[in-house]
């Protein structure tokens, strides 16, 4: 297992490639990457889904808590942030980001990202809330 930090600094700058070769290096890669190995969880603590979006819409588990975002809330550091299609902010997959805490205000918030900007290898991204569902916490 690594720690938040270890993760951050193994795969700053870098691409992650988690299961699907046919499908290289998109924003699940980077979330299941972290899944296993910071918090250390099986794959099949989250549905599996072909779209980020979906992985947010149709979680059910016990192994996270389902926040849904409201104009006075913000995600904790490490949390799963999720965002639903959003014309010229997020195509029409969706998003996940992980916050990494630096400063999250109910204005704007940074996260781990990959593939965001399209074909962006994982870095520090700021964002605004703009079509953010939500945000899965590890239970």
């Amino acid at each position: 297992m690594l720690t938040f930090q270890q993760f951050l600094d193994k795969w700053n700058g870098q691409y992650c490639e988690y299961s699907d070769p046919a499908n290289r290096y998109q924003c699940q890669d980077l979330m299941r990457q972290y899944v296993q190995d910071v918090l250390g969880l099986p794959q099949s603590a989250l549905p599996g889904a072909l779209y980020a979006k979906d992985v947010f819409n149709n979680y059910k588990g016990t192994a996270f808590r389902k926040v849904y975002k409201n104009p006075l809330n913000f995600p904790p550091n490490g949390a799963l942030v999720f965002w639903k299609y959003y014309p010229f902010v997020v195509g029409w997959a969706g998003h996940v980001g992980i916050n990494v805490g630096d400063g999250a205000s109910i204005y704007n918030f940074i996260s781990f990202d990959q593939n965001y900007p399209t074909r962006t290898a994982c870095h520090r991204q700021l964002h605004s809330y703009k079509g953010v569902m939500g945000w899965l916490i590890k239970a």
